[in-house]
C-alpha cells in the first residue's frame, strides 16, 4: 500500500534537494487505541502488528488504495487516508472487532429465545438504555453453546441483496470449517433448535435446520447470514469477515484533516 509522510514544512513538501518532486494531498488521519481484554491482557508488539495487518486488509477490501497504517507508541495505530473518504463508514469497518461464531441452541430454550428476541425489538424501538440491551444480548447468548466453528474458518464472504429490501452475506468456509458446518447442521436437523450466528457476542440470525438434512447435514461449505438491514451493512460485514477479526478491540480517539506527502517510489 502507498505510504504517506505528514506534511509539516511547505517547502519540504514540494521538493527536497536530490529528491523526486511530490504533490501534497488532502487527507484524513485517524488515531486508534488498542484496548486490552481478558483474552489479551497486555498489548504486545505482536498484537499491534497483527492489528495493523488486519486494518490494512480491510482498507484494501474497501477499495482505499491510498492508505497508510502505522504503529505509534505502545498501544496506538495511526491510519492516514488520502482524498475524500466517508470517515464514518471507514471508522465502522476498521474498528468493529468482527469475532464471528456459530453456536448451537440448548434444548428446551425455544420459548425463552422467542421472548428475548421480542423484548429486544421492543427495546430497540423505544430508544433504549444501552445497559438493558447489553443484558438482553447476554441473556440470548446464554441460551447457546459454542460449536467450535468461528470466523477463523471463513475463506470468503459475499454480500447480496434480496427480494425483501434487506441483504444477506454468504460465508464460505475452508475445508475444516465445511466439515464442521456439516456436522453441526446434521446434529441440529429436525430438532427445532437453531444455529446461532453471532458477531462480537450479538446474535445476527438464528436459522433452524430442516429434518431433510438429518442424514447428511448441509454440505457445500457455505452458510448464509440473513436479516441484515441494508446492502451497505452487509458489504461492511463481508469486508470484516474476509479480513479476519481484530486480535483486540480498538477505539477511535482522534480524527483530523491533514496534508499528506506520498513517498517516492
Amino acid at each position: 500500500m502507498r505510504q504517506f509522510l505528514p506534511c509539516v514544512l511547505a517547502s519540504l513538501c514540494l521538493m527536497t534537494a536530490g529528491a523526486c518532486p511530490v504533490t501534497p494531498l488532502d487527507g484524513t488521519q485517524m488515531t486508534l487505541q488498542a484496548q486490552s481484554t481478558d483474552a489479551a491482557a497486555e498489548i504486545t508488539s505482536a498484537i499491534l502488528t497483527e492489528t495493523q495487518q488486519v486494518l490494512e486488509r480491510r482498507a484494501q477490501r474497501m477499495g482505499l488504495t491510498q492508505v497508510s497504517v502505522a504503529i505509534v507508541g505502545s498501544n496506538q495505530l495511526q491510519v492516514q487516508l488520502a482524498g475524500d473518504v466517508d470517515v464514518e463508514q471507514v471508522s465502522r469497518v476498521l474498528t468493529t472487532t468482527a469475532h464471528l461464531s456459530f453456536q448451537t441452541q440448548m434444548p428446551g430454550t425455544e420459548a425463552d429465545l422467542t421472548a428475548l428476541r421480542f423484548h429486544q425489538m421492543e427495546l430497540l424501538s423505544s430508544n433504549p438504555d444501552s445497559t438493558l440491551l447489553e443484558e438482553n444480548r447476554g441473556a440470548i447468548e446464554a441460551l447457546f453453546e459454542p460449536s467450535g466453528l468461528t470466523g477463523a474458518q471463513v475463506e470468503g464472504a459475499v454480500a447480496q441483496p434480496n427480494a425483501y429490501g434487506s441483504a444477506t452475506v454468504q460465508v464460505d468456509f475452508d475445508d475444516l470449517g465445511a466439515e464442521q458446518f456439516t456436522e453441526i447442521t446434521q446434529q441440529l436437523a429436525g430438532t427445532g433448535q437453531s444455529l446461532g450466528i453471532f458477531l462480537d457476542g450479538q446474535l445476527l440470525s438464528s436459522p433452524t435446520v430442516d429434518l431433510a438434512y438429518a442424514e447428511t447435514g448441509i454440505t457445500g461449505g457455505s452458510a448464509v447470514i440473513s436479516g441484515i438491514l441494508s446492502l451497505e451493512a452487509a458489504q461492511e460485514l463481508a469486508i470484516q469477515l474476509q479480513s479476519q477479526a481484530l486480535p483486540v478491540a480498538v477505539e477511535m480517539i482522534a480524527v483530523e484533516t491533514v496534508m499528506l506527502t506520498p513517498e517516492c517510489d
